[in-house]
């Protein structure tokens, strides 16, 4: 298998894992509005919601570059 695929592979899997967490933002938005969950208890869940992006742009970045 070549490199440039295993990349492409890779490149892919991480766009699902930033479709997963942009869908788990959503239901923490709706658990907030319906109720289900404090703003406090969000905003803490948000944090490491923002801490994953942020994880996954690195990865992204660094499997692009190699």
């Amino acid at each position: 298998m070549s490199s440039l695929k295993s990349r492409r592979e890779v490149i892919q899997f991480i766009s699902h894992a930033e479709g997963s967490v942009a869908e788990l933002d959503t239901q923490l938005t709706l658990a907030v509005e319906l109720g289900f969950c404090s703003e406090s208890d969000a905003a803490e869940a948000n944090g490491f919601i923002q801490e994953l992006r942020k994880m996954l742009n690195a990865l992204r970045r660094s499997v692009s570059n190699s």
